[in-house]
């Protein structure tokens, strides 16, 4: 069985919520899913225009490649980012949560 990972930018709420819980859920005023990109990369992107330099994590996850057909694909470079997939709550089950990383606010050296 072949696996595809995948990531997500997310917030403190939302990430403290994936912590305790390992689960993907809709929160308040979501959009009955979740989008996720093919790259922490582009994660990173998502996250600094989303938290603005604030708090922010990139959770890494891993779907089987069957239940990926159940994701919606955008080919072309959603937000002028990359391609990215969005998957409805009925699909989000199906998600394994890998890893978690903070990755803003950028930490100066």
């Amino acid at each position: 069985m072949a696996f595809i990972t995948l990531y997500r930018a997310v917030g403190p709420a939302e990430y403290a919520d994936i912590t305790t819980t390992g689960l993907l859920r809709p929160g308040p005023n979501s959009c009955e899913g979740k989008h996720f990109c093919t790259s922490s990369d582009d994660a990173i992107v998502w996250a600094k225009r989303f938290y603005n330099n604030t708090e922010a994590y990139v959770i890494e996850i891993e779907i089987n490649e069957r239940d990926i057909t159940y994701f919606t694909k955008f080919d072309q470079k959603l937000d002028g980012v990359g391609i990215a997939f969005f998957a409805g709550v009925e699909i989000l089950s199906a998600c394994r949560v890998v890893s978690g990383k903070r990755v803003l606010p950028e930490r100066r050296t």
